[in-house]
């Protein structure tokens, strides 16, 4: 979803508080490949992620930054820039009907947003994807063509155009503004309904649809999407980084082994289980029960593993909504067989993740 669609960027600059990365492309007449991936880390302090403040609180050094990862470049760099989710609003509203014209459906949605999240969103940038569940025939519900599904995150003007302005400064020229999580689902749905159709021939008893968890310094995004649309979201804060000193945890070899605090570990599982719970309470899977539900899992962060929930405490959750014979797989998903399928370029696995966010957004934009 765009906040700042004008033309075609040439580059994708993905924004943290850990670092800038920058994702270069050579542009062809039929396609584009990539040139270089530049990667600069940020000091501590230089952000501070949120979505009702601008987020720069070193104007100065940042610019610096950008020029740093801007190297020597004569002329100005169109870029599609990739914002970390805590910057959105994000929610998912449902319209049993839903207005064609554009003007009525930003009205409509600012509407929605003051009533569900009690936001005013008449200082913010607005973007929206539009989802009609697609029928199915196994379905026991009615299929109302009209009913539609809205993806919509709301960026305020002073967080957006603090970074835009200081992108301009120094010639990068934020040709589209995205939020990450949201990019990285659209860049991978394609993936995930390939892996979906392949379980769906293997049993008659396979879900339609999946869940989504995007992993990142910052926390997670996580979405549900059944019969083509997202169904339910959540973006949490949690700061994950890694520990030079050794916490006290308990004698788990998997989790003494992991280079994150024991309580950041234990912080990240609690609330991926209780989001997984949240949801299949909110949202009762429908008879027949999968065997199986998907968990679709990408990340920027190095072993990630030792953050997630183990097979038994997934196994446990589910257990606790009532379903006893459903089963989460757990399907981790590459960035490196996404930005470089043929391995045409060196690119290492962190690399990779730290790219991601800024092709996401040009694959998008």
């Amino acid at each position: 979803m765009n906040l700042l669609p004008l033309s075609n960027p040439h580059g994708g600059l993905s924004i943290s508080e850990e670092a800038l990365c920058l994702v270069e492309m050579n542009h062809g007449w039929r396609h584009r490949s990539f040139k270089q991936v530049t990667r600069i880390p940020l000091s501590s302090g230089l952000l501070k992620l949120s979505s009702a403040k601008p987020n720069i609180l070193q104007l100065t050094e940042f610019k610096d930054q950008l020029r740093q990862i801007r190297q020597s470049k004569r002329t100005p760099l169109p870029v599609a820039v990739s914002l970390p989710d805590l910057c959105a609003r994000t929610t998912i509203f449902e319209f049993s009907h839903f207005p064609k014209k554009v003007a009525e459906q930003r009205a409509l949605l600012t509407w929605r947003f003051q009533q569900d999240l009690k936001l005013d969103t008449s200082q913010s940038r607005l973007a929206y994807g539009v989802y009609a569940p697609l029928p199915r025939a196994d379905s026991q519900a009615p299929h109302n063509p009209d009913r539609v599904l809205v993806l919509a995150a709301a960026i305020r003007n002073e967080v957006v155009e603090q970074f835009e302005q200081a992108c301009m400064d120094v010639d990068l020229l934020p040709i589209s503004v995205g939020v990450a999580g949201l990019d990285i689902f659209d860049a991978y749905q394609a993936t995930m309904q390939d892996i979906l159709e392949a379980g769906q021939r293997r049993t008659l008893t396979s879900f339609p649809g999946g869940l989504f968890l995007y992993l990142s310094h910052w926390g997670f995004s996580f979405m549900a999407f059944k019969d083509g649309c997202p169904q339910f979201l959540r973006t949490k804060a949690i700061t994950i980084r890694k520990d030079t000193q050794e916490i006290p945890s308990s004698s788990d070899d998997q989790v003494g082994q992991s280079p994150y605090p024991h309580y950041t570990i234990m912080k990240v599982t609690k609330e991926i289980l209780a989001t997984i719970q949240y949801y299949l309470e909110s949202f009762p899977l429908e008879a027949p029960l999968p065997a199986t539900l998907n968990l679709f899992m990408i990340t920027d962060l190095d072993q990630s593993a030792s953050l997630l929930p183990s097979g038994e405490q997934f196994n446990q959750t589910f257990q606790a909504c009532n379903y006893q014979e459903t089963r989460l797989q757990v399907t981790p998903l590459s960035p490196a067989d996404l930005l470089n399928p043929k391995r045409s370029l060196t690119l290492s696995e962190h690399e990779a993740g730290a790219a991601l966010p800024g092709y996401a957004r040009l694959r998008v934009a």
